[in-house]
């Protein structure tokens, strides 16, 4: 599953680029991005659980940003208190931090074949 976000989730616009331009592609995908992170978070090692829990939920509540903005994100991209939210929320140490130590558990103990 951790492969699977990694693929999806891309960017911000996860691996569609025409979700930058079309607000109905964003919102697939991050519904997309979003049911998986739903599955992914009561699976989690208990070792990761913590990281797992604060990249998800930052993912979360940048779903809710795109979600009140109708997944617009050429209409966001003018408002600076949204760009600022998001900007936020991407750049939050803590969230590089627990992403770090869950790539490194997940290297550590579930190699890609």
């Amino acid at each position: 599953m951790a492969a699977e976000m990694d693929q999806i989730s891309a960017g911000p616009h996860g691996e569609d680029p025409a979700a930058i331009t079309e607000p109905g592609r964003m919102r697939e995908t991050w519904e997309s991005i979003t049911a998986l992170a739903r599955r992914m978070q009561p699976k989690s090692p208990p070792e990761v659980a913590d990281d797992l829990d604060t990249m998800l939920g930052t993912l979360f509540a940048m779903d809710e940003i795109f979600a009140a903005n109708d997944y617009n994100l050429t209409m966001m991209a003018t408002n600076p208190e949204t760009r600022a939210a998001v900007d936020a929320l991407s750049q939050d140490p803590a969230v590089s931090e627990a992403s770090r130590r869950f790539n490194t558990f997940m290297e550590s103990n579930c190699p890609t074949t």
